[in-house]
């Protein structure tokens, strides 16, 4: 995929990016004495492209994300009240399985394993700096996640498979496969997502880009997400760079999803993204709910 032009249908925005540290070392939160090193984030201005008007549309095999036509089985109570054990099952069972099956036919890998989901909803109005002094909190609930990152690097990954599979069988899968990823399945819930749109960083105009040039860490100690996100040793956030293409797809349906690599063994493929202010929102789009399942996905 190549950097395009600013085309028609673009939109302007905000999304928060790496901020830094004060001591330039990784970063920090310690939740149980409420103490950091961190440099707030930075709220930088984009352009996001409409995909609906590019013209070709990204594809996962050459993208590492694209847009799919995927109606579901699941109802939007199903997916807002998953919560309750008879939901949650309808999700793990019925939806995980629509993932998989989508996540193959879409990646074309060997094999695709959902391992866990998130759903979000949006709680009001753009945030204002309390995001900037909360960055630990972000993404910490249920709320869409303004601030871009990737959801794994080449060392976190490792632990979600060695949690999935056990150490035995994912020493023995990562000498088997080539490849591996966590390829997340992005879908709105109930409503066209207009109020803060999923955007993707593409970096192809970035040949060089890897993680530890292009993210920022920020490792968590005494973590209290852990029971809901489980844990995770830190979080992966991206750093500007004016070489960034932003993309995004406008008035997303609950019969389209997102198929992209939020983590990739491919750094080509690795999308940062995060939920992104667009500043032509509507004053009357509707609350933005949305579900994401992540799988581990391997190719030969």
């Amino acid at each position: 995929m190549a950097a395009a032009d600013v085309l028609p249908g673009s939109t302007t925005g905000t999304i928060n990016v790496w901020g830094g540290t004060k001591d330039g070392k990784d970063g920090y939160i310690d939740y149980g004495n409420k103490s950091s090193n961190l440099i707030p984030p930075i709220e930088i201005a984009i352009t996001a492209q409409d995909v609906r008007k590019l013209p070709t549309l990204p594809t996962h095999p050459k993208n590492g994300y694209e847009l799919v036509k995927s109606p579901t089985q699941l109802t939007a109570s199903n997916f807002l009240n998953s919560d309750t054990e008879e939901n949650e099952k309808l999700v793990k069972s019925v939806y995980f399985e629509e993932c998989r099956r989508l996540v193959e036919q879409t990646a074309k890998p060997a094999l695709a394993i959902p391992v866990s989901f998130r759903i979000r909803q949006d709680p009001g109005d753009k945030p204002t700096e309390s995001l900037k002094i909360k960055v630990g909190n972000s993404g910490g609930g249920g709320n869409p996640r303004p601030i871009a990152h990737l959801d794994r690097d080449p060392t976190t990954v490792i632990t979600v498979i060695k949690d999935v599979m056990g150490e035995e069988k994912a020493e023995e899968m990562l000498k088997k496969y080539s490849r591996w990823a966590q390829i997340n399945v992005w879908r709105p819930i109930e409503n066209v997502a207009q109020r803060w749109p999923l955007m993707f960083m593409n970096h192809d105009g970035i040949p060089d880009w890897n993680y530890q040039e292009h993210t920022g860490r920020i490792f968590n100690i005494n973590d209290p997400r852990v029971e809901k996100r489980g844990a995770i040793a830190y979080d992966v956030l991206a750093k500007e760079d004016p070489r960034y293409v932003y993309h995004y797809a406008s008035n997303m349906s609950p019969d389209e999803v997102w198929v992209f690599s939020s983590f990739d063994s491919d750094p080509r493929m690795a999308l940062p993204h995060g939920a992104f202010w667009d500043e032509n929102t509507p004053a009357s789009a509707p609350p933005r709910r949305s579900i994401e399942v992540r799988s581990l996905v391997f190719w030969e």
